[in-house]
């Protein structure tokens, strides 16, 4: 197991310090977790910072549940849609014939005026009628119990870390419910200075009259009203740096037009010509 975590040190909080209390925004209705990522030095030094970020961490169950297999299901829709545009351009339709969404039933009828082999209607005709499925019905279910397929590719890309928006970690601690949490990376969160120094000691109830919710994201119970919130674990180095490397990614981007579509059909004719 990798030693990601480190012991933490009652009444400090700095860069990789997992904080309870906080909240996240497709998780409203829940309290989360959150990985303070403002630096060192900026924390040690009283007075150079009046915010303190954290993005937060929620259980893998949670973020597959609320948005993860939303992603799939648009994946799986895209390798569908591609799929039915290849068929139907192979009988003549023209090319991407989904994108001028038509009713599903009028598909069907111009895939029937096109082809009597039934083997191929057949195949055709189920792919249609997954592409035109909702997310709660019986194809997606299935595609989502079988092995293979793009949420198996999806799963192995957040365990890379490939995905851009989220980060996974294992967790810091047994006595947490999940084995597994997702830091969201495009979520930043933030506290005052002087609350992030009353979580490095521990928040209770009694401390919520110098809590400035406009100011700090911290959840408060809706049954309660309170808010408990302390420092629950610590990131250690590289893994912090490798975090805050993964954070920058969603920011420093530069994003510029795609080349032609037609220049890797030129690209192709130009290398035959080589070889010539």
């Amino acid at each position: 197991m990798r030693k990601i975590f480190e012991n933490i040190q009652i009444g400090k909080i700095t860069q990789g310090s997992i904080i309870s209390g906080c909240i996240a925004e497709d998780f409203p209705d829940m309290e989360t977790f959150g990985c303070i990522i403002t630096p060192r030095c900026d924390l040690e030094h009283n007075g150079k910072v009046r915010t303190v970020h954290y993005l937060p961490i929620v259980p893998f169950e949670q973020w597959y549940m609320r948005i993860a297999i939303y992603d799939i299901f648009e994946q799986w829709k895209a390798e569908l849609r591609g799929t039915i545009d290849h068929d139907m351009y192979s009988l003549g339709t023209g090319e991407r014939i989904t994108s001028l969404e038509l009713d599903k039933n009028d598909l069907l009828k111009l895939l029937k005026s096109k082809s009597q082999k039934k083997k191929q209607l057949e195949q055709v005709e189920d792919k249609i009628e997954k592409f035109y499925s909702a997310i709660e019905g019986k194809y997606f279910k299935q595609y989502l119990s079988s092995n293979k397929g793009k949420h198996i590719d999806y799963l192995k890309q957040l365990k890379e870390n490939k995905i851009a928006s989220c980060y996974l970690l294992e967790r810091w601690s047994d006595k947490l419910p999940s084995r597994y949490y997702v830091m969201m990376l495009r979520d930043v969160r933030r506290l005052s200075l002087e609350t992030a120094k009353q979580i490095a000691g521990g928040i209770i109830e009694s401390d919520m009259n110098r809590i400035n919710l406009q100011v700090d994201d911290l959840y408060v119970s809706p049954e309660k009203e309170e808010i408990i919130s302390y420092v629950t674990g610590q990131i250690s180095s590289p893994f912090i740096e490798h975090i805050i490397q993964a954070f920058m990614h969603n920011f420093n981007r530069i994003g510029v037009e795609d080349m032609p579509i037609d220049a890797y059909d030129d690209l192709i004719t130009i290398a035959d010509n080589i070889k010539k």
